[in-house]
């Protein structure tokens, strides 16, 4: 699937605003530094910044989309909630 052909469908077909929650498939953004949607040639994501600084290398993957069937594929665990356990158990 063309690059063009994805945007189009994540505007029109399944906006990522009406994606149902399931922590598995998605996870809700935290952060008010912005997001950015990245095409790849299999898939497609969803990024949450966690700096000012914008930068891919330091944002949190909110959901991932393949490119041939829409179908979201399952998470990793949320190094956020990972961050926040550890700070509740060690303070």
């Amino acid at each position: 699937m063309t690059k063009d052909k994805i945007q189009w469908l994540i505007k029109h077909q399944y906006p990522t605003e009406e994606i149902p929650y399931h922590s598995d498939y998605y996870r809700k953004p935290v952060f008010n530094f912005g997001t950015e949607i990245v095409i790849a040639d299999n898939f497609h994501y969803k990024v949450e910044y966690l700096s000012n600084e914008k930068s891919l290398g330091y944002s949190r993957m909110l959901w991932v989309r393949s490119n041939y069937d829409g179908g979201f594929y399952e998470l990793d665990e949320d190094p956020i909630v990972e961050d926040r356990e550890l700070d509740r158990v060690v303070h």
